[in-house]
């Protein structure tokens, strides 16, 4: 890192510029996700039933309401789960 100076009139300013290395081993983008064994539970439904609406996942899970919403939108955000169509007529897609 070395240091550079920028002069303007009535200021001075010091840039610094720093790198940085990607650790391949210790990268978390490249670490593979672990489920906890509620999700894989709720990902395995719907790879039998890909048309399961929550609250059918509720009464087969016992889950409430609130927490398979919340676990089903961490499954969407990290790109497991995936709904294809609308909430009527649509089904859903599981991926690895």
């Amino acid at each position: 890192m070395k240091p550079e100076l920028v002069e303007q009139s009535e200021l001075m300013q010091v840039k610094l510029t720093l790198y940085f290395k990607n650790d391949p081993i210790n990268d978390p983008i490249n670490d593979p996700i672990k489920l906890t064994e509620r999700q894989s539970m709720i990902l395995q439904n719907f790879r039998k039933d890909k048309t399961l609406t929550k609250e059918s996942l509720c009464v087969k899970t016992g889950l409430s309401d609130a927490t398979a919403k919340r676990e089903i939108a961490y499954l969407k955000r990290i790109g497991v789960l995936k709904r294809i169509g609308s909430k009527k007529n649509g089904y859903w897609v599981v991926g690895e």
